[in-house]
């Protein structure tokens, strides 16, 4: 086997402290406890009062658009019926594999053939 420069055990070490200290960060957090459930609960906020004030005002702008009538007499206007389509059509491209994630076959090659 072969021997373990000192960089690497010292990076070896820092990963492992690394890891241990996230490990021992989310076991330590943990759950929430009975108190702070029985406090949310008991207030039924949810979210900051930033996110409530948002919530507020995009459920008022919702009701504001159901209260919208479009006036359909545009659509049989002379003008409207002169407006015309310039859309482009676009051919469809090879956009890749079909399988992304299919391996690749490279087939062999004779042993006779030279590069």
């Amino acid at each position: 086997m072969k021997n373990i420069t000192s960089s690497t055990k010292t990076t070896i070490i820092f990963i492992a402290i690394l890891v241990a200290g996230i490990l021992f960060y989310f076991y330590s957090s943990g759950s929430p406890s009975d108190s702070s459930i029985n406090s949310i609960d008991e207030t039924m906020t949810i979210g900051d009062q930033q996110t409530q004030i948002a919530a507020a005002k995009i459920l008022t702008l919702l009701g504001e658009m159901s209260m919208l009538r479009i006036d359909k007499t545009i659509f049989s206007d002379p003008l409207y019926a002169l407006l015309s389509d310039h859309t482009v059509v676009i051919p469809t491209q090879n956009v890749g594999r079909t399988n992304p994630f299919a391996p690749y076959y490279t087939p062999a090659r004779p042993a006779s053939v030279a590069r």
